[in-house]
């Protein structure tokens, strides 16, 4: 790649371009959190990102907010683990989007890297 001297800059891209985005998609097959790790892992070596993990059938959960609480009772402790020696609450930033805050079709919740745009 060839650099203009007269652009200090020569790559300029705005912020949310550089986001990486990973979704998952959680059933009642893979409701254990360990379908998570490695796309967390995956979006953690690479710099950061959202990571969004969505319900996959909303209509089959009679209470999803517990659903959800208790899946991410289980997901965090191990979220913890690997990623030493930051503090937790550093690195992650978890968020709970219901259908009227979102343009998303089904409830979820998003952690992403707080150095990336949230």
């Amino acid at each position: 790649m060839e650099v203009d001297e007269s652009n200090p800059n020569p790559i300029q891209r705005p912020l949310a371009e550089n986001v990486l985005t990973q979704t998952i998609e959680i059933t009642s097959k893979n409701s254990s959190p360990d379908c998570v790790l490695m796309p967390t892992c995956a979006l953690l070596n690479s710099g950061g990102g959202v990571l969004l993990i969505k319900i996959a059938d909303y209509s089959k959960c009679t209470n999803p907010l517990k659903q959800l609480d208790i899946f991410w009772q289980k997901l965090e402790p191990k979220l913890e683990s690997m990623i030493q020696p930051s503090s937790y609450d550093e690195v992650f930033d978890r968020v709970f989007l219901s259908r009227m805050e979102s343009s998303f079709s089904s409830r979820h919740r998003t952690i992403g890297a707080q150095w990336s745009i949230i």
